[in-house]
């Protein structure tokens, strides 16, 4: 079994649904994430500041662009490096990586469809940041995730003018029993 983000299950799920092929995808932070969004067929950017874990994952997929960058102003741009479909805010500086993320959308240099922020219910300033300037929607997606015996919230921003297409209308869950009952 390929690993699963260590996202919330019900935002898992809701990644599960969307086609993520060919979709180019930055992460601050790597991991699990990275080698989920990898065997959807994405291209995936990773940033990583921590010298151990880097060398620990640099090597788990073939394919992952994993960037070592240990200068605080320099991981905080490496959003800049392309226009991607989706970015992660899941490793350090968030609220400077937030504010970053958005002021590289609102100056039009990058139109990502989605923004993943993890542990959310942790970085109030973050999300309201987020929030106040950019006036995306927001999901917050509470409960129960891999490796915690503890509940969180990973939260998605839709950006109304990009969307990402479903892999289908049928309501499929992870391990979930399929029925019918129309």
């Amino acid at each position: 079994m390929d690993p699963i983000p260590w996202y919330t299950y019900p935002c898992i799920e809701f990644l599960n649904n969307l086609d993520l092929s060919k979709k180019n995808i930055f992460e601050y932070g790597s991991g699990n994430s990275s080698i989920y969004f990898l065997t959807k067929g994405a291209y995936v950017t990773s940033v990583e500041d921590d010298l151990d874990w880097f060398k620990k994952i640099k090597n788990y997929k073939e394919g992952h662009n994993l960037i070592f960058e240990e200068n605080k102003n320099e991981y905080i741009s490496k959003v800049s490096i392309k226009n991607f479909d989706i970015v992660v805010i899941d490793g350090s500086y968030r609220f400077e990586c937030a504010k970053f993320t958005v002021s590289e959308i609102k100056s039009n240099k990058i139109s990502p469809s989605l923004i993943i922020f993890d542990n959310s219910d942790w970085y109030e300033n973050s999300i309201n940041l987020i929030d106040k300037e950019l006036g995306w929607e927001r999901v917050d997606f509470y409960g129960f995730g891999p490796i915690n015996n503890y509940t969180w919230v990973t939260s998605i921003y839709f950006n109304p003018t990009n969307n990402l297409k479903k892999l289908s209308n049928n309501l499929v869950s992870m391990k979930g029993i399929r029925q019918n009952r129309d």
